[in-house]
């Protein structure tokens, strides 16, 4: 147990996502269902809080910024990659002034995606991992920072055809994670995506048990925690008996009313995937 004092005991704080969240995690809430204007009323709350650090600001006044480059229809492409070269600074200045702000590594990785994505080029890929090192930065100043196991499970999940850290297993056990302590149907979705992907046997996860067991207990970190944990008792308590990966997905799509076109569509669904 003395290994694993960084992990808060995940069933109890599925309990309380009120508590766990950080600001850029509550922004990133409100975005996703819509509520703009509830957004900015937080956002200037939070950057008028005296008891918000220096750095804590910069790093949501950078992710403001960069929502605004990406979304600014009137800008040229030029222009939002200025504008994300801008935002990349105050974040970078907020990780660097502040090593145990979440918020600011997960506001720096983001802006790396988003410029990723904005560029067909080789560099892009090494954007990408720049962005999974600042998510893991993230998660390992705090374990249950939503946003950076959310796009970390992403990361791991849809591209190991592409990217060498690319990895299934490790994927579902962060989105485990997530789930544990959060469990939204948007999380729901998403593991429910990558176990149709994943998409092991009974058997093939009995075999794979015992080394997730073994790398969950020899975890010295908490990313590395996440990463393997498949194999603690959190997960086998909350999640029970193993099955297929397959009989998993429909468990807990059947708990959230979920359908194929909730998640991968069809085509993850049927056995040729």
């Amino acid at each position: 147990m003395k290994k694993h004092l960084f992990i808060l005991p995940l069933l109890t704080t599925a309990l309380l996502t009120a508590y766990a969240q950080t600001p850029l995690n509550r922004l990133d809430s409100l975005y996703f269902d819509g509520d703009v204007e509830a957004a900015s009323v937080y956002a200037e709350k939070v950057l008028n809080d005296p008891n918000q650090s220096a750095s804590q600001k910069k790093a949501v006044s950078a992710y403001l910024e960069m929502r605004r480059f990406l979304t600014d229809t009137t800008l040229s492409g030029r222009e939002k990659r200025t504008g994300l070269d801008a935002c990349l600074l105050l974040a970078e200045e907020a990780a660097t002034s502040d090593p145990v702000c979440a918020d600011a590594w997960y506001a720096r990785a983001l802006n790396r995606m988003f410029a990723a994505n904005m560029v067909r080029e080789f560099s892009s890929l090494e954007a990408i991992t720049a962005a999974k090192d600042d998510f893991i930065r993230a998660i390992n100043a705090d374990p249950n920072h939503f946003g950076s196991l959310a796009e970390l499970s992403g990361i791991y999940g849809h591209m190991p055809e592409l990217i060498t850290f690319g990895d299934r297993s490790t994927a579902v056990s962060l989105s485990k994670q997530l789930y544990a302590i959060r469990g939204t149907k948007r999380d729901a979705q998403q593991l429910v995506s990558l176990l149709l992907r994943r998409d092991w046997s009974l058997r093939k996860r009995e075999k794979e048990l015992p080394s997730q067991e073994s790398a969950f207990a020899a975890a010295k970190s908490p990313f590395e925690a996440a990463a393997a944990f498949e194999g603690s008792f959190e997960a086998k308590t909350l999640f029970g008996v193993p099955t297929d990966d397959r009989t998993e997905a429909v468990r807990i799509s059947e708990k959230f009313h979920l359908t194929p076109a909730d998640t991968d569509g069809e085509k993850a669904w049927s056995r040729d995937f």
